[in-house]
């Protein structure tokens, strides 16, 4: 009856739209912010899982339609942005949203005008928002770029400019953080982004603290070149850069001012093949002078001949970064026939081994960080080989969303939240509820 009486209570008080009173939370406990069907948020206590207050009025359908591409800071503040079909999956405006209120930041901007020669200059500039830790400023970084094309023969030429800020929640009151050039490049294939570089940012969910990289890379007309990555760390008033031994193709997490890092190698296949190379997932250290392979697709699921790609999408740390929790999962669709790979050769053996690893994802896994000894090959290759590196536990069937603390991972399965001890693997129910993993946030 108790039960029945709490969940009454809860559903009136969200069709009636009345916020709770906010409960302060203890700052060394983690806030779970759940998104409803119906756009609202709730926070939730990390340790007790106590509702600590409930949002009035639902997100904007852009940023509750899209809870993948939002970011939610421990207080409740949510920056999201809005795109358009063909946009290339780049956002055009971003928006913050709190208490209740959406507040219009940044938008895109695209200009064209007359040029010599008969030729059209396009002049855009695309910024990526990021919160700051401290959920008071905002970090933005925007390729600004200028296109020379003309007609019937496309793009010809490209240069520009790489440029990073800070500013308040309101976009103003801003102080550059750093500026980079892009060189007048020639166009080869008449699409400029086939053979000119840009620059991307990254820094770890939770946002920007003392430090973020930037990765300069070509995107190619069938595969993607990745030049060179660069750390940029805080030092008073002015960001230093340290560039990286080799460039990084996909961050999952970052930690020790990003001297720590979780990096993919995601597959590189391309016109319709999903399994043409090996997905890897590394721990690097020292900047990354120090190398671990804790997730090698082909070692693990011996799955070359068929076009089925397993791969980590999420990988974290223990917030005392000795423990790392990660989700494998594959590219198969359910209901699809799983076919050769481009350069396969029939095996039932392998097939077989593949259909029955299906039925596990995704799957939650934790390895133990460990102490490293460095030897002479890893002295001369930076390289250590991961025969130390076993889970402590593999979940199937479950969907990691992230470390409550350094003992305790919080995870989603079948529509419920669940609490796994990290030593040991065990489960234990939260009461929370969850349409999806993607709809649950841990600051």
């Amino acid at each position: 009856m108790l039960q029945l009486f709490l969940l009454c209570a809860s559903a009136c008080s969200i069709l009636c739209a009345q916020p709770t009173r906010a409960t302060p939370v203890p700052p060394a406990h983690s806030v779970i912010w759940i998104l409803t069907a119906d756009g609202s948020l709730s926070a939730y206590d990390g340790t007790n899982f106590h509702l600590l207050k409930k949002s009035s009025s639902p997100l904007p359908p852009d940023a509750r339609q899209h809870p993948e591409s939002i970011s939610i800071s421990r207080t409740g503040i949510v920056l999201y942005a809005k795109q358009e079909p063909n946009s290339g999956g780049r956002p055009l405006h971003w928006y913050l949203w709190k208490n209740g209120q959406t507040y219009d930041l940044l938008a895109a901007s695209r200009e064209e005008r007359p040029a010599k020669g008969n030729s059209t200059l396009v002049t855009s500039a695309t910024p990526v928002a990021l919160l700051g830790t401290d959920a008071r400023h905002l970090f933005w970084f925007e390729n600004r770029l200028s296109v020379i094309q003309r007609e019937n023969e496309g793009e010809i030429s490209q240069s520009g400019e790489f440029r990073s800020w800070t500013s308040d929640l309101n976009a103003r009151n801003t102080r550059q953080v750093v500026s980079v050039a892009l060189p007048s490049c020639k166009c080869e294939t008449a699409v400029c982004e086939e053979t000119c570089p840009i620059i991307d940012a990254w820094a770890p969910d939770r946002g920007v603290s003392d430090f973020f990289f930037l990765t300069r890379w070509i995107q190619g007309q069938t595969s993607s070149d990745f030049l060179e990555t660069i750390l940029y760390r805080a030092a008073g008033a002015v960001w230093v850069p340290q560039k990286l031994p080799k460039p990084i193709y996909e961050f999952l997490d970052a930690a020790n001012g990003g001297n720590t890092y979780i990096a993919a190698v995601p597959d590189g296949g391309c016109c319709g093949w999903e399994n043409e190379s090996d997905d890897i997932t590394d721990l690097a250290r020292g900047g990354g002078g120090e190398q671990i392979t804790f997730f090698d697709e082909f070692a693990r699921f011996h799955n070359r001949d068929y076009d089925v790609s397993f791969f980590t999408p999420k990988a974290l740390f223990s917030p005392d970064a000795s423990q790392i929790a990660y989700s494998i999962t594959s590219t198969y669709r359910p209901g699809e026939q799983i076919r050769l790979a481009d350069q396969g050769r029939e095996n039932p053996r392998e097939l077989k081994q593949i259909q029955n690893a299906l039925t596990d994802l995704p799957r939650l896994e934790v390895v133990q960080i460990p102490k490293l000894q460095i030897r002479d090959d890893v002295a001369r290759t930076g390289i250590v080989q991961p025969t130390n590196l076993r889970p402590a536990f593999s979940l199937p069937n479950v969907e990691l969303i992230g470390w409550l603390d350094s003992r305790r991972v919080l995870a989603w399965q079948h529509g419920e939240l669940f609490v796994i001890n990290a030593s040991t693997g065990q489960s234990a129910p939260t009461g929370l509820k969850a349409e999806a993993a993607s709809r649950v946030f841990i600051r």
